[in-house]
């Protein structure tokens, strides 16, 4: 008699609530110890949540590099899934001090998002900065995003490695559009940069005679080129020109 042995190989996925990218063993470090975790995965063709540093649900070359960078750059990076949002992250040098920080305001609307929320914040915690990326609702209109933005700046001026005299916001598209917001309300506020603001439907309009309450240095960004619709690139003079008047 013969036996016929049939064996399956499959993948096995492990779910972990991990607080650290690329922290693969879950112990609050992200070290050599996570690299090696992180290459038995691929090669056992298991998938470990916390090794999937750039959560394209695939672990895979791009996030063992991905974790070695961390590493030497001596940053963390704290990963906050939202729910059926993706994930917002907080970044800061792996040091015992305080930092100036950061809120950076993604565009898009809706399920598109503009500007990458994990690099940008990776980026500018690797520079010195205590930053936080927060993912928004995904909503066509901008109820309720103000609010968003505001509750995510005064959690990040409260935390404990924050530097509060020194306070800038980055804004990409409708996130710049909320950052003007932010920077016209909030006093605190130190620097602001608007990259390519959108107008918000004509929203950016409303907010010109509200320019002089700006408190901080203001930087605009935008390519000369910018093909928008709405004319970015003329809305963006329009803003530059105004703050002129009132610095």
């Amino acid at each position: 008699m013969k036996f016929v042995y049939i064996i399956l190989f499959f993948s096995i996925s492990f779910s972990q609530e991990c607080t650290f990218a690329g922290d693969s063993n879950i112990d609050d470090i992200v070290n050599i110890i996570d690299i090696i975790d992180s290459i038995n995965c691929i090669l056992d063709n298991e998938y470990y949540e916390c090794s999937d540093t750039n959560r394209d649900q695939i672990v895979d070359i791009v996030d063992i590099v991905l974790i070695i960078d961390i590493i030497l750059s001596n940053i963390l990076i704290e990963q906050f899934e939202e729910e059926n949002l993706g994930y917002s992250y907080l970044c800061y040098p792996n040091v015992d001090s305080q930092f100036p920080i950061v809120l950076y305001n993604h565009g898009g609307l809706g399920n598109s998002v503009g500007g990458d929320l994990f690099n940008t914040c990776k980026s500018l915690a690797e520079i010195g900065y205590l930053t936080k990326a927060e993912k928004r609702q995904e909503t066509i209109t901008l109820d309720g995003h103000l609010e968003e933005v505001v509750f995510a700046l005064n959690n990040l001026k409260n935390h404990e490695k924050a530097d509060s005299s020194r306070i800038g916001i980055v804004g990409f598209s409708r996130g710049g559009l909320l950052s003007l917001q932010v920077g016209i309300i909030d006093d605190d506020v130190t620097a602001l940069a608007l990259l390519a603001p959108a107008t918000g439907n004509g929203l950016i309009n409303e907010l010109y005679d509200s320019f002089n309450l700006i408190n901080s240095s203001v930087l605009i960004q935008i390519s000369e080129n910018d093909a928008s619709p709405d004319n970015l690139v003329n809305i963006s003079y329009d803003i530059y020109n105004l703050m002129l008047q009132y610095s």
